[in-house]
């Protein structure tokens, strides 16, 4: 058995890292997230380990946003969730690995989980280009009016960043000194400098055979250590002396470097774009507006009718469906488990097996969710809901051909929303290829101006031709931004923003992702057709 952990701090280089790991032939997981305008081929990063690492922070009353001010010490549950889930890594592959920026906050709960049977591979980079990093996607996100993640307490917490990064890689740099003979410690701009030499490092340090030969996926020009001037600014010199000693105490700490691993601080702003920033502080807060989130919610937790005639609403096993319906809401699975199971056994409607199905899901025994769902699909063959339930399991389960095929009966039933299109596709790409899912996407032509299906086609493309799919991305996000008030989510989070400084960066940066889009006269021009 050999497993792997890829962590390191947010914007460093570990989504590539872990995308060249997958291409060497370490399992990465069974349903990876999805690529977008900041990871155009991905983040690879297993999304049930990421609700098991999210569900512990939650529970510590913390976040991926920690800073170190409290204990992250899981509960019984919590690590039974974590145990679960590398149980069933184990029994799935020999030879896997798991890759989340939040496990450098947990690193001592993994390594007991897995009773100190694995190995580390932690990607360090610069803090400021990190920082600089994570505000150009969070002001991105912000302009686009998606208030997601707690993004804008960037800047209503100011040097929020950067006291996250002491925190992640103080625990990084603590736990590697003590565990060296199971660790590897490199900075991105060696990883993206030497990447072909990294199947030879893991060969060496872990006595692997990986394919010395195999092209890296990791290009260059797609990473850099550039960042605004104002980052710096905005910090006490405290800070600054706090994150350049650590960082300093990192590179000494490894060979795995570069001979140059100095940030390149970008210049101050043109007097144009200073003119507009101007404009920009002086907006006011405009009227609430509903924004279009990326993708559709997909919401098959409860059916919207239930097969019942009106008067068989209190017959004994609709009684008990809605007692078990109530404990699983209250998260006791075990009776929910019971009453269900006694529903069933009164001949009640097919429901009750997907109720089944779901507590099984939930309590990460997928076989015998499978077999649930597969007989709801028996007893009422014509429920497309039932079918995308188990499509979205053997996705889970890295069954994507198995999955495809599940998503297109369903779809032969009822037309699917965008949501439900992009999944399927994602299992088409995992079973044929690129080509076909693409081709597979073109074939909904009604969701041609869904943003979910352009950017889906984007992130596919890149997987052909990664300059073609930027570009593309870059057309999504310009067409979307000119059907959006941007003065208005400017003005909703510098509501919130206290501190002048803190408001400066945040407005530069905003203007420096709407002239990734735009020139300076089209972002003017808009301002002027947004005047309240």
């Amino acid at each position: 058995m050999k497993r792997f952990i890829c962590t390191g701090f947010h914007r460093s280089a570990t989504s590539v890292t872990a995308n060249w790991l997958q291409d060497l032939g370490i399992d990465m997981g069974l349903n990876l997230m999805e690529g977008n305008f900041s990871n155009l081929k991905g983040h690879f990063e297993d999304w049930e380990a990421v609700k098991v690492n999210d569900a512990i922070l939650s529970t510590c009353s913390t976040s991926w946003m920690d800073i170190g001010q409290v204990n992250i010490e899981p509960d019984e549950n919590s690590k039974l969730q974590l145990r679960s889930y590398i149980a069933r890594r184990d029994s799935n592959s020999k030879f896997w690995g798991v890759k989340d920026p939040r496990i450098s906050l947990l690193l001592e709960s993994w390594d007991k989980a897995c009773d100190h049977e694995v190995n580390y591979i932690f990607i360090v980079r610069h803090w400021a280009a990190c920082i600089d990093s994570l505000y150009r996607r969070a002001s991105n996100r912000l302009l686009h009016g998606q208030h997601v993640l707690d993004h804008s307490l960037f800047w209503e917490k100011p040097c929020l960043a950067h006291r996250m990064w002491l925190n992640y890689n103080k625990k990084i740099l603590d736990f590697y000194s003590l565990n060296k003979d199971r660790c590897i410690l490199i900075t991105q701009n060696y990883m993206t400098s030497n990447a072909c030499h990294l199947p030879k490092i893991l060969n060496d340090k872990f006595n692997l055979a990986l394919d010395i030969s195999l092209e890296s996926p990791i290009k260059r020009d797609l990473l850099t250590e550039k960042a605004e001037k104002i980052i710096q600014e905005n910090a006490s010199s405290y800070m600054i002396e706090c994150l350049e000693n650590l960082w300093n105490e990192i590179l000494s700490s490894t060979n795995l470097k570069s001979e140059n691993e100095n940030i390149i601080w970008s210049s101050t702003l043109t007097d144009e774009e200073a003119l507009t920033i101007k404009k920009l502080s002086q907006k006011k807060i405009c009227s609430p507006m509903m924004v279009p989130t990326a993708f559709e919610a997909v919401n098959l937790a409860h059916p919207k009718s239930v097969e019942s005639k009106p008067e068989e609403e209190m017959m004994p096993w609709q009684a008990i469906i809605d007692l078990g319906i109530t404990a699983k809401s209250k998260g006791n699975f075990f009776d929910a488990e019971r009453f269900f199971l006694k529903a069933i056994s009164l001949g009640s409607f097919p429901y009750a097996y997907v109720y089944v199905g779901d507590i099984y899901e939930e309590q990460g025994k997928l076989l015998e969710a499978e077999r649930y769902y597969g007989i709801a699909i028996l007893k009422n063959p014509q429920n497309p809901a039932f079918k995308i339930r188990l499509a979205n399991l053997l996705r889970r389960l890295g069954q994507h051909q198995r999955a495809a095929l599940t998503y297109k009966d369903a779809f032969d039933i009822e037309f699917p929303s965008a949501a439900l299109v992009c999944h399927a596709a994602d299992s088409v790409l995992k079973s044929e290829g690129p080509e076909s899912a693409i081709s597979f996407l073109n074939g909904f032509t009604s969701f041609s101006k869904e943003n979910s299906v352009s950017s889906t086609l984007a992130r596919l493309e890149a997987l052909i031709d990664t300059k073609r799919a930027e570009q593309t991305f870059k057309n999504i996000a310009r067409e979307q931004l000119s059907t959006i008030n941007i003065s208005s989510q400017i003005a909703k989070v510098m509501s919130s923003i206290s501190d002048s400084g803190s408001e400066m960066c945040f407005l530069t940066y905003s203007l420096k992702q709407l002239r990734r889009y735009f020139s300076l006269i089209e972002i003017d021009k808009i301002l002027q057709e947004q005047e309240i």
